[in-house]
């Protein structure tokens, strides 16, 4: 009876842990032309792109904001960190990026300087 509940656990574990890392995997790359993105970290962690500024505004954590990866910048230590698409948003107003997009992970949203109207969808994530 005892040794029935331990493998039960055993198998439930197992199988949490399956679904864990098969539900945070992602089939995102990036793109076979990268963009380069400029990076200013003098101006509260500023990316700069098409002579726009996009400013950080909340983070959040898992795939589920994810979009198409559009390129990358380089951190501090020289580090790629990927720049995406926010699901379900022009990246002439939105952008993410994140430090690996094969995991679940915390990243940054960033909004384009000038954006006033926060999407209901990301509302939860955004704290300025």
């Amino acid at each position: 009876m005892i040794k029935n509940k331990i493998i039960s656990i055993r198998g439930a574990l197992f199988l949490s842990i399956i679904l864990c890392l098969t539900s945070c995997g992602s089939q995102r790359k990036l793109p076979d032309n990268p963009i380069v993105f400029e990076y200013d970290y003098a101006d509260d962690a500023t990316i700069i792109w098409n002579n726009k500024e996009y400013i950080a505004c909340g983070i959040f954590t898992g795939t589920k904001l994810i979009g198409n990866c559009l390129g990358y910048y380089n951190d501090q230590t020289n580090d790629k960190v990927y720049v995406c698409q926010l699901k379900g948003h022009s990246e002439e107003d939105w952008l993410i990026d994140t430090l690996a997009l094969e995991n679940c992970n915390e990243g940054v949203i960033y909004k384009e300087k000038s954006v006033t109207l926060i999407p209901d969808d990301i509302k939860e994530y955004v704290n300025f």
